[in-house]
């Protein structure tokens, strides 16, 4: 990489439009790669799922904050029950 330094996206909140464009973006870059349009949309989902199969594991794997309160505490678990 060059000299110039991206600032780092949040590991959880990724607004909607930015993560529009960056689908878009890396669509574009697969299918100028030779990938087809429908490999693309397979490839991107999959990413995404595993984004949130990650973030899943890490709310499963770990307590509620110190701080929370008794209903955050309830419902830290509860999100990623099947």
């Amino acid at each position: 990489m060059g000299g110039t330094q991206q600032a780092a996206l949040p590991l959880v909140i990724v607004h909607g439009a930015e993560a529009a464009n960056a689908r878009r973006r890396v669509a574009a870059l697969l299918e100028a790669a030779g990938a087809r349009s429908d490999e693309v949309g397979y490839l991107i989902a999959a990413i995404e799922a595993g984004g949130v199969e990650g973030a899943s594991e890490e709310v499963a794997a770990n307590p509620a904050p110190a701080d929370a309160g008794a209903e955050f505490e309830k419902g830290w678990h509860a999100c990623v029950r099947p």
